[in-house]
């Protein structure tokens, strides 16, 4: 459980969000996980206080991180605008997922078990790619300082659940899997002093990672030189496929079997 009180008055959420509103500009991350906490804001305006739930108090907790990270000091490189450092690719199908290095070719696929088909929506499945490719990153290559990561994927709501935080809690997988991996994410680019953009591009231009995300028919030995004959212009240098760190793979179980039964 938590420490500290759960109840709080309006008036000292509105002058904490104005704070860390402030704050902000300079932690871009954080911004992503300000909407509970206006929520709870909007909630004490009608009776001038409100109880915080778990998961607002587990957003202000983040939020200590972030400002104990400012308070030792912010790299400015992580506030300037420079070429990427890392470029991935990303994709998801109903039954798996998978992802690659546009940089240093290492790539990775998932397959989900049949239990877990159809738990979470393909959206949220491609939101948790993304996180798997950072973190299979940082297991594989190591991260040098102040990496700025372009993330790719072609799902639009996806590549912006990367950065902002409105989500609605009234969707069966929301907030339990997308608020799991948005905070998985930022505590992984916090350690990192990492700078994460996203960019959405045409599924005909990611057909690398949407085959590693399903194609599992296939061995590795198999589908290398079918992606090599078949998408020449999409593969890069030293491409290969790697087995998933045992630790990521026992994230993805976990994360997908404490959600809710599916309605699909």
């Amino acid at each position: 459980m938590l420490a500290g009180p759960s109840k709080v008055s309006y008036e000292h959420l509105d002058t904490l969000i104005g704070r860390l509103t402030r704050c902000g500009f300079l932690i871009p991350q954080a911004r992503h996980f300000m909407g509970r906490i206006r929520a709870a804001k909007y909630s004490a305006s009608k009776r001038r206080h409100t109880r915080l739930s778990l998961d607002v108090q587990l957003d202000l907790k983040l939020w200590l991180a972030f400002l104990a990270s400012a308070g030792a000091g912010i790299d400015m490189n992580t506030l300037t605008f420079r070429h990427p450092t890392h470029v991935s690719r990303v994709d998801a199908c109903e039954h798996g997922i998978g992802g690659y290095s546009l940089i240093t070719g290492q790539a990775w696929r998932f397959e989900l078990p049949v239990d877990l088909h159809l738990q979470a929506s393909l959206n949220s499945l491609k939101h948790l790619a993304s996180f798997i490719q950072l973190a299979f990153e940082a297991a594989m290559t190591g991260v040098p300082p102040s990496p700025v990561i372009l993330m790719g994927t072609d799902s639009t709501t996806a590549a912006g659940w990367l950065h902002h935080s409105s989500f609605d809690d009234s969707q069966p997988d929301s907030p339990p899997l997308r608020l799991w991996v948005a905070r998985a994410t930022a505590h992984l680019l916090l350690d990192h002093s990492a700078v994460l953009f996203s960019k959405w591009f045409p599924g005909k231009e990611n057909e690398v990672a949407d085959s590693l995300s399903r194609d599992h028919h296939l061995t590795t030995d198999a589908l290398f030189p079918l992606l090599h004959s078949s998408f020449p212009e999409q593969m890069p240098p030293g491409f290969a496929i790697y087995p998933l760190p045992r630790k990521l793979s026992s994230q993805i179980m976990t994360w997908l079997r404490r959600l809710p039964p599916s309605s699909q």
